[in-house]
């Protein structure tokens, strides 16, 4: 089967069963940094990377939407 012959609804389940993924991954990750390097680190670690993160997948999404860039000063 390939993803251009899923129903709406399996492509709406597979979106959602991947958020699941991801969001189960970043858990995951957190608790390996947390088990090795303590709390304060793994905190410090998470910020660190959705600071990173955040921009990159705002990017993403904005061309996904075909919005344009926009600066506020």
């Amino acid at each position: 089967m390939e993803i251009k012959d899923l129903s709406k609804e399996q492509l709406i389940a597979l979106l959602e069963d991947f958020g699941k993924r991801w969001l189960a991954h970043d858990g995951l990750w957190f608790q390996a940094i947390e088990k090795t390097d303590g709390m304060e680190k793994a905190i410090e670690k998470d910020i660190e990377a959705w600071e990173k993160f955040t921009v990159i997948e705002g990017k993403r999404i904005k061309q996904f939407l075909g919005l344009e860039e926009r600066w506020r000063d």
